[in-house]
């Protein structure tokens, strides 16, 4: 076992709960911007839903929101860079303004952070970096993408974050287990040739009961692709479902994970009403959630995704700030993976082995040495069968 990495965010999160901030998206719709206040990229193409660009028409937004979080008593906040890769800001005509949407974000995020930092509580600000609109896992023309390409798209946001010295790498919403292991390889990879060890986390998302991500991977299978990486400082859930839905996941990690714990789920499952996204979950009931998975299970982070707005996250940390975490004792499963599942190697009980050689019909040696009557040779082969 690696000896752990030592940051003041994973620090903290060792020590006691560390809270992170709700959804980003939530909160900026509740200011019901309109076409002109998502703007236009230069040519043209109307920004609807591009979060991440709402830094050029209303920063004050985006500051607020932070602020929002971090007065409702969250230790840290995401930046408003889910979308904020190479991919997608091209395909909303904006890829030439990566680097500067990705500083700006990180500038208003660090600002709030500053103004409730005090020397006995630090605030952290968190590099977000969502999935993007390519998975290497599902051989669709129309989504696939080759892990090289897909590699390339993360590291200039990456290296922006390195560059701006965010308090955690978070990779978050990972729908796809290659998606997820690509972009945290590559995150390694530009830590390592900056020459920099910033706290990483990785999120993973199921989509419904059945406890799968989108490919139909399980958590213990992915839990066997990630873990190994030791540059990997937190494994955890966010988005998809609601914690309840997310119980049987948690568990797992608490069982088996040897890292940091997060989740961050949503507000429930999204229910449309008339011509809005409702989700069902009131702050109480997301508080109560996360305090038991707090209690039971010995996450170290929690926060809120979809549906969640610093009302949630205030009862969060009314109930929980403070809080040490349950300690735990995962035990290491040998295991291999697919994309889809996990297979332990080791069984109890052991299966029985049939030496299938050791009869006429199945072996033309031991046929002729019955023939012989040579019941050295015979006895030979039973035991060959028997070390093997």
């Amino acid at each position: 076992m690696p000896t752990p990495f030592r940051h003041p965010f994973l620090d903290l999160a060792r020590e006691r709960v560390v809270i992170l901030d709700g959804g980003m998206g939530t909160s900026l719709h509740k200011y019901k911007p309109t076409d002109k206040d998502w703007g236009y990229a230069p040519n043209g193409k109307h920004l609807m839903n591009l979060s991440d660009a709402l830094v050029y028409t209303h920063p004050e937004w985006i500051k607020d929101i932070h602020r929002g979080f971090f007065a409702a008593g969250c230790d840290g906040v995401e930046t408003n860079t889910f979308n904020a890769s190479q991919i997608v800001l091209d395909d909303f005509g904006m890829g030439e303004k990566l680097v500067e949407i990705n500083r700006l974000n990180i500038k208003l995020a660090k600002e709030a952070a500053a103004e409730f930092a005090t020397p006995d509580r630090p605030r952290f600000v968190i590099g977000s970096i969502g999935p993007g609109t390519k998975m290497p896992s599902i051989i669709d023309p129309a989504i696939w993408i080759d892990f090289d390409s897909l590699a390339e798209a993360y590291r200039t946001q990456i290296r922006v974050m390195i560059e701006e010295r965010v308090d955690a790498i978070l990779i978050e919403t990972c729908f796809d287990l290659l998606q997820a292991k690509c972009v945290a390889v590559t995150a390694i990879e530009e830590m390592k040739r900056a020459g920099v060890r910033l706290p990483l986390m990785v999120q993973l998302t199921i989509i419904d009961a059945n406890q799968k991500m989108l490919p139909g991977t399980d958590v213990p299978a992915a839990l066997v692709a990630l873990e190994p990486l030791d540059e990997i400082d937190v494994i955890g859930m966010n988005c998809g479902v609601g914690p309840d839905l997310m119980l049987d996941s948690v568990r797992h990690l608490s069982r088996h994970c040897g890292k940091l714990l997060s989740v961050l789920p949503n507000a429930g499952l999204p229910e449309t009403r008339g011509d809005e996204t409702y989700f069902p979950m009131t702050p109480t009931d997301v508080a109560e959630w996360l305090d038991r998975f707090v209690s039971e299970f010995g996450v170290n982070i929690i926060g809120g995704c979809c549906g969640t707005n610093k009302d949630h996250l205030a009862e969060v940390a009314k109930r929980i700030h403070g809080k040490k975490p349950t300690p735990r004792t995962p035990k290491y499963l040998p295991m291999v993976s697919s994309l889809l599942a996990g297979q332990e190697l080791l069984t109890d009980p052991r299966p029985l082995l049939v030496g299938e050689r050791t009869n006429t019909n199945g072996s033309k040696k031991f046929k002729q040495l019955l023939e012989k009557d040579d019941w050295h040779g015979l006895v030979e082969m039973a035991r060959e069968q028997e070390r093997e």
